[in-house]
């Protein structure tokens, strides 16, 4: 039997979580790069302790596996990047946000905050605008299916949004490593990424509307913007 701990990480992982959508993505012309960490320090051996799930306009590009460190890529936008130096880029630093989101988990259960330590730790790292400009960066940061607070990167900004977090807030935002990791990967790293895949992006949904706009003919896969179809309906769009 599946322990219940591991039962909650698949569930929240696979179903549309409360931390999962961008409440900010609105209108044609703005875009967003997301990425959705689940992170279960106390998993049972051999089950996974960290997931993470890339996201182009809610769109999934991306499947972390924390076990062995590797990057899955899906979709059009996935098989487009995945050979780049930035997707490597992307990964090293995947790899090193779940390190440190694990052992900042773990650190809590050693200091005061014992008693409110969460099992299970959500965050979301995203970076949106539009395209050609440059995105803003921010981090959500939850615990067992509640936000606890919210960080504007490029305003330096902690909201307290349960104020049950309040001493894990002081704890993480008195620590200069970790802030300044959190900001650098929401503005440099994740901006720099959304600038690149944002390129590759704008040129599949060119070619979907080209294709939507005009009778389906063989090859015509990006209808679906899923690849290795030779033929697609208007239906399937």
């Amino acid at each position: 039997m599946v322990p219940a701990a591991t039962l909650t990480v698949i569930f929240i992982f696979l179903d549309r979580s409360p931390l999962s959508e961008p409440l900010w993505a609105a209108g044609a012309d703005m875009h967003s790069l997301f990425y959705n960490f689940i992170i279960n320090p106390k998993a049972q051996p051999g089950d996974q302790w960290c997931k993470i799930r890339g996201q182009v306009d809610q769109k999934t590009f991306l499947f972390y596996n924390c076990v062995n460190a590797k990057a899955k890529s899906i979709s059009i936008l996935g098989g487009k990047i995945d050979s780049t130096k930035t997707w490597e880029e992307q990964t090293e630093t995947l790899r090193d946000l779940g390190n440190m989101l694990k052992q900042e988990l773990l650190d809590i259960k050693l200091e005061n905050c014992a008693a409110t330590a969460p099992a299970i730790l959500w965050a979301n790292l995203t970076c949106h605008g539009r395209a050609g400009e440059p995105p803003s960066g921010s981090w959500e940061l939850g615990f067992n299916g509640q936000i606890l607070f919210h960080i504007e990167s490029n305003k330096r900004k902690w909201t307290e949004v349960n104020p049950g977090s309040s001493c894990i807030k002081k704890k993480w935002e008195k620590n200069r490593e970790l802030t300044q990791f959190l900001y650098r990967t929401s503005t440099d790293d994740c901006g720099s990424w959304f600038e690149e895949f944002m390129e590759h992006w704008k040129e599949i949904l060119e070619t979907r509307e080209s294709c939507i706009s005009s009778p389906p003919s063989p090859g015509c896969c990006c209808c679906c913007l899923t690849p290795r179809i030779e033929t697609c309906s208007r239906r399937d769009c």
